[in-house]
């Protein structure tokens, strides 16, 4: 296999002198959701692909960016394991480096722990033209600053990422997918009732006036608490297509946002989902008198002036200190405004 890391170097070096920049590109399977990253050429990661460690014992496993996650998840299903924090694959072309870079999680976050918990180690090439690795294969190696898990989220505008390594976790023995009917106003009581509980959840959302819910653990476990919450028994294919955005990102609205929210936050009509257990609304803005809730919000579709605003002073200096020639992915976190 080509050094694709050398390749890298040389392609960053080469823009830095040209003073240009790199979109950096997998299998481009969040273009829709994110939007097309800007720069004169591409940097094309999709050939980088492969595990290169695999640990079940030590529940980590460490691949190249390009890696599609269908790839790691059927390593993992053979051994009865699983990523915890379920990131969008995305109809089998989400890539292990596009999941860091996005730091999407599924429906399991409130549950199981976000993707960038699962982060235990990542390799990539800043805008300097440097090699870097940052934490390494165990739980228990990080000292100072945690600059992977800094990495994980940051939609490529501070490196190009070559290999991330993962925590994972044992999968579940018995899964029971149900549902209820509910409005909204009522489901968000609901959620709150029982993500306070001791319940055996990995997913709990509503959405287009059903309340959705997801058990996870022990056969016994998971039969005594689906006969005491009730509900219907739902198709296991709802949770896919919630994870891979096509009940929401798939869907009609142009100005889609994504909220995160406290789970308690009144619903609003123009919220089209609500997942997490209520701490993530995806709202159709052109729908709403008043979308502006608190909580962090990405514009998923459209283009908004809120996002270059809300960028505070420190993400812009983590840009400097990344990369100081604005060399990756101008326009996607706005890090390169100088407003």
């Amino acid at each position: 296999m080509t050094d694709v890391a050398t390749d890298v170097i040389e392609r960053v070096r080469a823009a830095r002198a040209a003073l240009s920049t790199l979109a950096i590109r997998g299998h481009r399977s969040k273009s829709r959701l994110l939007g097309p990253p800007g720069g004169h050429a591409d940097l094309d990661l999709e050939l980088h692909s492969g595990i290169t460690n695999y640990q079940p014992d030590e529940l980590v496993i460490t691949a190249r960016a390009g890696t599609p996650l269908s790839d790691i998840t059927a390593a993992l299903d053979e051994r009865r394991q699983c990523l915890a924090a379920d990131p969008p694959m995305f109809a089998g072309r989400g890539t292990l480096g596009g999941a860091v870079a996005s730091g999407l999680s599924g429906p399991s976050r409130p549950f199981r722990g976000s993707l960038r918990d699962s982060v235990l180690g990542i390799e990539v090439v800043n805008g300097l033209a440097e090699r870097l690795r940052f934490g390494g294969e165990v739980f228990k190696n990080v000292a100072g600053f945690d600059v992977s898990r800094l990495l994980t989220g940051s939609e490529g505008a501070l490196g190009v990422l070559l290999s991330a390594s993962l925590r994972v976790a044992p999968k579940p023995e018995r899964l029971e997918y149900r549902k209820a009917t509910l409005d909204a106003a009522a489901a968000v009581t609901c959620m709150r009732t029982w993500a306070s509980q001791s319940l055996p959840l990995s997913g709990l959302a509503w959405i287009a006036g059903e309340l959705h819910w997801r058990l996870a653990g022990a056969s016994s476990v998971v039969n005594e608490i689906a006969g005491k919450l009730g509900g219907v028994e739902d198709d296991p294919g709802f949770w896919t297509r919630l994870r891979d955005g096509e009940l929401t990102i798939n869907t009609s609205p142009t100005r889609l946002w994504r909220c995160a929210v406290p789970p308690a936050t009144p619903p609003d009509p123009a919220d089209i989902c609500l997942d997490w257990a209520g701490a993530l609304r995806w709202r159709d803005q052109d729908k709403s008198a008043d979308f502006l809730l608190p909580g962090a919000f990405t514009c998923q579709r459209g283009s908004s002036p809120l996002r270059a605003d809300r960028v505070t002073d420190l993400v812009r200096r983590l840009k400097d200190a990344f990369d100081p020639e604005h060399v990756f992915n101008p326009g996607l976190i706005h890090a390169d405004t100088t407003s």
